[in-house]
């Protein structure tokens, strides 16, 4: 039994992700500033989720759905500043060190289609 146990401890996971370990991926850059913040001179600390890199990774290839699209169309998101913003912040994920980690994409056509035609945002509620 003991032999059996040792053997199980040597065998290493075959996913095809086994390589991206935590350590090799880059932490995502700081979030940019509001559009209406100022500059003050006292510090504030955000604390940042520790699994950021993760969930701005979801989020963005999120983008590649039509259908998801859509919702945030008919909930009137799309036309929001604030996401507007968020997602400008989102495009350096186009960055080669970034870029690799990213399944679905045309998701970073969606995000730039979004970002630039209003059209389209206003047209994906028709839809």
């Amino acid at each position: 039994k003991k032999m059996a146990d040792e053997n199980a401890m040597d065998i290493s996971p075959l996913t095809p992700l086994a390589s991206n370990t935590k350590a090799d991926t880059p932490p995502p850059p700081a979030p940019l500033p509001s559009e209406n913040s100022t500059p003050t001179t006292t510090k504030t600390t955000t604390e940042l989720p520790p699994n950021r890199f993760e969930l701005e990774l979801e989020f963005i290839q999120c983008l590649a759905s039509p259908a998801y699209l859509h919702h945030l169309a008919e909930s009137n998101v799309l036309s929001s500043p604030s996401f507007l913003s968020y997602l400008r912040y989102l495009r350096y994920w186009k960055r080669p060190e970034y870029v690799r980690f990213i399944i679905y994409p045309h998701c970073l056509y969606f995000l730039d289609l979004i970002l630039e035609n209003e059209t389209f945002r206003r047209e994906m509620g028709n839809v």
